[in-house]
């Protein structure tokens, strides 16, 4: 038994420091940067839109640390000076970053250019023009993230003008199969939760330290909090039973429950204890659910028609990334050294 309990120690020291080196490989990743030799932006290309290298820098810079991450914890690598050039599975970690940079620029650059066409940006990259003339790996990082986000919203513009341009082009019939297909999805309604609930004002417990070993006593026990109301009752503490649910909770019980008890919800017949406030307290015990079913498809017709159409118009999009062609210099690729 102690060379077992050895063993689980070292084991345990191992883990420690490996989650150690891996925070500060990250870390050295993000301080460091990517430190490449550059591919030119004539030598890459997505549908005939040149990508500066400066934006390509940004977003293989963006994977390094994601890429080190999932290496380290699937195939147990060591981060050091071979790192990126030795092969796991027939590949390498700079062959996965580069790969997962450009197709995520693939992406970027069709998406760009649908926001073209809808006139929310001049030119494809527009996002990035405050951003491409910074050098250091601080400045690369956050300016990604801040191109991204604003590239989010403009998809979403994008979005909005594409519901509104061809909400009437919808039919009754595409509706509804769009509705049954994804009902459970988009418009389920939360299942109905019944509960009993026996309250308790702060001000009527005379003894507090008394009542939470009372409390205690029942907490997590199978039994009907009106069987107990007595017994309460009986040690000076007089609770005020009732039952309702989920869509009837006026006096917040289950919401504050759903909260607290968000790792074994709606767990069945177990009582469990509820602090409103410093006033006011209650056990809860939930004895029943039902299916809450759907929103009826005439009171979701509109969202129906927004949803459709942006699965639409995203379909497209992904089908557009699917067809076209990255053009680049494999060459250069293999030559670069991540570090």
């Amino acid at each position: 038994m102690i060379i077992t309990h050895s063993t689980e120690e070292e084991s345990t020291t191992k883990k420690a420091v490996s989650l150690k080196l891996l925070a500060l490989c990250l870390l050295m990743i993000l301080i460091v940067g990517c430190q490449t030799q550059k591919v030119k932006a004539a030598d890459l290309k997505v549908a005939d839109t040149p990508v500066p290298t400066r934006i390509y820098q940004m977003f293989l810079q963006d994977e390094k640390a994601t890429t080190v991450n999932r290496y380290i914890k699937q195939y147990h690598a060591n981060y050091d000076k071979h790192f990126w050039k030795t092969k796991y599975n027939g590949k390498t970690p700079q062959q996965a970053a580069q790969n997962e940079a450009l197709k995520k620029i693939k992406r970027f650059v069709i998406e760009d250019k649908a926001l073209v066409k809808a006139g929310l940006i001049k030119r494809p990259f527009a996002e990035f023009e405050r951003y491409q003339k910074e050098n250091q790996a601080g400045a690369n990082l956050s300016g990604i993230a801040a191109a991204q986000k604003q590239h989010q919203g403009l998809m979403l513009k994008l979005e909005s003008q594409y519901v509104q341009s061809h909400r009437k082009s919808v039919t009754i019939n595409q509706k509804k199969d769009f509705y049954a297909k994804y009902k459970a999805k988009y418009w389920s309604v939360p299942a109905i939760v019944h509960y009993e609930v026996l309250t308790f004002d702060r001000a009527k417990i005379k003894d507090i330290n008394q009542f939470s070993e009372k409390v205690q006593q029942i907490n997590g026990e199978h039994i009907d909090l009106k069987s107990i109301q007595n017994d309460f009752e009986e040690a000076g503490f007089k609770g005020q039973y009732n039952q309702t649910d989920s869509l009837h909770d006026d006096n917040q019980y289950y919401g504050v429950y759903s909260r607290l008890a968000s790792d074994h919800s709606n767990e069945l017949e177990v009582i469990f204890p509820v602090w409103i406030s410093e006033e006011k307290m209650g056990l809860l015990r939930i004895f029943s659910t039902e299916d809450g079913g759907f929103q009826p498809f005439s009171d979701v017709q509109d969202d129906v028609v927004t949803r459709l159409l942006n699965d639409k118009l995203r379909r497209k999009i992904s089908k557009t990334v699917q067809q076209v062609k990255i053009h680049i210099d494999q060459a250069a690729l293999s030559k670069q050294a991540l570090g």
